[in-house]
């Protein structure tokens, strides 16, 4: 009897095997197929996608298994252009299984190697991103980090004391997920995230009027926040006024001008839109900005990201946006950016 049940337990397994290959052998067939249409014909690709693949309303599952097929292990094989689709492909990319992930994604690639600082990976690519005009070479599909994201991570730890281990007081403005993950989950920081509008901070903060007193924050972390404030000296020195003696603020803006423009009399969004590439944006910035921070109390020092990783590092390190500089400021009567 335990022989007879031993024999039908082995067929049952060399069918299931069979299954599984044969499983294999047509999604082969069929991402061969898809990848034939992308080089030979890739409005037909792009028309089979949005009619066939892409039901609506559109199921996050559906897009999960497109974005597998979209992307071979490594190789990019098209960029989807509506935004809608690309925000939840990218949601399903961090939503897949870390297996299924580090298959497509991570490791070497000979002569395309990328590697994240902020997610500590070697990756295959960063994937482009972008509203109106997508970046390559931007986005990384281990942790979501931008060019921003990783050239900040960078300076945060070759250039503060963040990481000694020692308990410190953050502040982080208008804080980005990706960015506030990290920060929050460091054992010796006392975190707190602040913003004017977004419901998912700790506390309401109006920047141009901190309600905390002075020399309260070790760090202060503020990146793409200041082009979307009208009186921006004003939240300078309020930075300023609650950062400590012997601390470090981190300061990051687009820099798109050589010097800064601004209009406060525009206040129509189109127009800003126009002027300034957003409609809650008030100004473009230059190089400059070090002045305004200057002229704030702040001893400053500005970081290109040739100057962090090295000027034929930038694409490997996916910190090649030339808008992206950090500014790293102390007290200046104080000095701290000397030790460092």
């Amino acid at each position: 009897m335990r022989k007879k049940a031993t024999r039908k337990a082995h067929r049952a397994l060399q069918r299931l095997r069979r299954l599984i290959r044969e499983t294999t052998r047509r999604a082969h067939r069929v991402l061969r197929r898809l990848r034939h249409l992308m080089r030979k014909r890739p409005k037909d690709l792009l028309h089979l996608i949005y009619s066939r693949l892409i039901p609506r309303p559109m199921d996050l599952g559906v897009v999960q298994r497109l974005a597998i097929v979209l992307f071979d292990p490594g190789l990019l094989i098209i960029v989807l252009k509506n935004p809608t689709v690309d925000r939840k492909v990218r949601r399903a990319i961090l939503n897949l299984p870390r297996s299924l992930r580090e298959m497509l994604f991570f490791g070497k690639f000979p002569g395309r190697e990328r590697y994240c600082p902020h997610c500590r990976r070697q990756v295959r690519l960063f994937l482009p991103f972008g509203n109106r005009k997508k970046r390559p070479n931007a986005w990384c599909p281990g942790c979501g980090s931008l060019e921003r994201h990783r050239l900040a991570w960078m300076v945060f730890e070759q250039h503060t004391n963040l990481f000694d281990p020692v308990e410190k007081s953050l502040l982080h403005i208008a804080p980005e997920g990706i960015m506030s993950y990290k920060l929050r989950n460091l054992s010796h920081v006392d975190y707190l995230s602040a913003d004017l509008s977004d419901p998912g901070a700790m506390v309401k903060m109006d920047i141009t009027d901190i309600q905390y007193p002075d020399n309260t924050f070790d760090l202060i972390y503020c990146s793409h926040v200041l082009e979307h404030i009208p009186n921006d000296r004003q939240a300078m020195r309020e930075l300023y006024r609650v950062l400590k003696p012997n601390g470090f603020a981190l300061l990051m803006v687009p820099i798109t001008r050589k010097e800064t423009f601004e209009d406060p009399s525009v206040t129509d969004p189109a127009m800003r839109t126009k002027l300034f590439g957003q409609a809650d944006h008030v100004r473009h910035y230059g190089p400059d900005f070090k002045d305004r921070l200057e002229d704030s109390g702040f001893s400053t020092r500005a970081f290109a990201a040739g100057e962090i990783v090295g000027e034929n590092n930038t694409f490997r390190f996916g910190v090649q946006c030339p808008y992206d500089i950090v500014f790293l400021c102390g007290k200046s009567a104080y000095s701290a950016l000397q030790r460092y």
